[in-house]
């Protein structure tokens, strides 16, 4: 939890500064959540990956219908946090988003 909190705050503060969200340090991230989801994952690996795939292909198609309305690296930083996170606790965050 603390690592995600860390790159969360990373990634806004240079969202902020240059609405820009660079692909090195996605890349990085993803890299260190997989190590962490090796070592510790209380559910199946594949529920991350699931969760990962299925939130990044949702956005991306939506920002495709929106005329682009957000992002590409909104829509890996989602992907991550799917990746870090898992479904479920994903699918509160989006739900918390929306509201």
């Amino acid at each position: 939890m603390a690592y995600t909190l860390c790159v969360l705050y990373l990634f806004s503060i240079q969202d902020i500064k240059t609405r820009i969200v660079p692909l090195k340090w996605v890349i990085l991230s993803l890299f260190g959540s997989l190590v962490l989801r090796f070592l510790y994952s209380p559910n199946p690996f594949s529920e991350y990956i699931i969760s990962s795939l299925s939130v990044g292909i949702f956005l991306w198609i939506l920002s495709i219908l929106s005329n682009r309305g957000m992002g590409g690296g909104d829509i890996q930083l989602v992907a991550w946090l799917g990746l870090t996170v898992g479904f479920l606790r994903q699918r509160s965050f989006l739900l918390f988003q929306i509201c």
